[in-house]
């Protein structure tokens, strides 16, 4: 009878978000309500060369050519690439039984439904692209993969330089175990180091964020983040660090917060699928899940603390190349490359996890029902809560109440 009502409420409250994401962007395109975030896509290379520059650059360059709106163009763009990612995941997860109502959290799906099209600036765009990279993996030669996934991941950073940190790790262990050869891996990592730092060479100036503006003011109604563009990179890395590690709100820690979500994200990602098949999913699947997460966790905090990314993006980057990652390489194929102790480390986690909170179908449900993660960067306790699902479920019936088009 639980797994009944738990079945209810999951597609219930799917078909709930879809309903709503689906007013959010008929909304959003009749009366051209974009976030400030959105002009985050439109940063290119009309002040000279600066980082981020290539989408906007590219859409730009369209504009002029076809003259099809480029708001137009940037919303078709994240969309298909939203849908790119959804539907991957359902597919590759479905034959575990978690179909469509378990792609649903708020950190495994970002802002759809949530925050209107919070992520619609280029978090899904860049997934598209690492997930283009394993799907060729599978498909082509050693040397042909290899030049082409080299030429996506550069173009990629160009779009957007925290790529690199998205992608290094995984790009290693995929080239690693395609190429077979530790040179040929040392020397790609080299060249996506290199389109790095010469992206960070040339983070912009106000000069630059004046041009840029100039080229997009026509049809974006706010600056948005080009705004950032010629700040001080100290005062924003401090400005960062202390919303992420020191701030204080309602006298909870933003830090403490922020451990409970990547906490609770980890468990369910490597346990939901678990306790819902548990023929199909083994104990070196979970490991294997938790071990991707973990790697992600730790190459993307230089992208945390030094690059002002928000803290909702690591967990979303965290979740989605994990989950990517679990469906292209088992990790029967990696332990060997693994070292004994971090295999060892995995097995004790998950033994003790067994141990202290052993996970059910409930817990489960009441960490996607409970748990959210805060939307920006020291966002705090108040995001904390309104990100869950409770709070998703509040701001959908406000939705509801306030209908109109």
């Amino acid at each position: 009878m639980k797994n009944k009502i738990i079945n209810a409420y999951i597609y219930s409250y799917a078909s709930l978000l879809v309903i709503i994401a689906s007013y959010k962007i008929i909304a959003l395109l009749l009366h051209k309500n974009y976030m400030d975030a959105f002009a985050d896509l439109f940063i290119n290379y009309q002040g000279g060369f600066i980082r981020r520059g290539l989408i906007g650059s590219l859409l730009l360059s369209i504009y002029q050519i076809s003259g099809i709106s480029p708001i137009t163009l940037a919303i078709v763009l994240s969309i298909a690439a939203y849908s790119f990612i959804f539907l991957y995941c359902l597919s590759k997860l479905k034959p575990y039984n978690y179909g469509f109502a378990f792609l649903t959290p708020c950190y495994l799906l970002g802002g759809i439904g949530i925050y209107g099209l919070g992520y619609m600036r280029r978090d899904y765009i860049i997934l598209s692209a690492f997930l283009l990279i394993t799907f060729l993996w599978k498909r082509l030669s050693a040397r042909l993969w290899l030049y082409i996934s080299l030429f996506i991941c550069i173009i990629t950073i160009l779009c957007y330089e925290p790529f690199l940190f998205v992608c290094l790790p995984y790009f290693a262990i995929l080239n690693q175990l395609k190429c077979q050869k530790v040179r040929t891996t040392i020397i790609a990592l080299f060249i996506l180091l290199l389109t790095f730092t010469i992206c960070c060479l040339y983070p912009g100036t106000p000069i630059a964020k004046n041009q840029i503006w100039e080229s997009t003011r026509s049809f974006l109604p706010q600056i948005g983040t080009i705004e950032f563009i010629g700040r001080n990179s100290m005062e924003v890395m401090k400005f960062h660090f202390y919303n992420n590690f020191i701030r204080i709100e309602h006298n909870v820690p933003c830090l403490a917060i922020s451990l409970v979500s990547v906490i609770g994200m980890t468990y369910y990602l490597t346990n939901g699928l678990y306790v819902f098949n548990k023929d199909k999913f083994q104990v070196n699947d979970r490991k294997g899940i938790m071990f991707y997460l973990c790697l992600s966790y730790i190459f993307q905090i230089p992208m945390f603390i030094c690059l002002s990314t928000d803290y909702s993006r690591i967990c979303t980057y965290s979740a989605f190349t994990s989950i990517i990652m679990f469906t292209t390489i088992k990790y029967d194929t990696l332990v060997r490359y693994i070292p004994n102790k971090i295999d060892k480390k995995l097995n004790s986690i998950i033994e003790f996890t067994d141990i202290v909170f052993k996970p059910t179908k409930f817990k489960i449900f009441s960490i996607m029902l409970l748990i959210g993660i805060a939307e920006w960067t020291g966002g705090g306790i108040g995001q904390f809560i309104y990100s869950s699902e409770l709070g998703t479920i509040i701001k959908c019936i406000k939705t509801i109440m306030n209908f109109h088009l």
